[in-house]
């Protein structure tokens, strides 16, 4: 089977991946907020995006709650 994803969700996604370094897990505000209540996260400040206006705030996965 092969799968294909589009939306504005995944472009955000993909954006937060390429400034990721090795390792490191970048979610927007709308996943940090759907997920606080697992995992461990800190701000990483505000992020310009490709093809966004605005910038946009990031967090850094840093822990998941056991």
């Amino acid at each position: 089977m092969s799968y294909t994803v589009i939306g504005e969700a995944v472009n955000v996604s993909r954006r937060l991946q390429e400034h990721a370094g090795p390792g490191q897990i970048l979610i927007c505000q709308h996943v940090y907020k759907l997920v606080q209540g697992y995992i461990e996260a800190q701000s990483v400040g505000m992020m310009e995006l490709k093809g966004h206006p605005r910038p946009m705030p990031a967090f850094e996965v840093v822990a998941v709650r056991a």
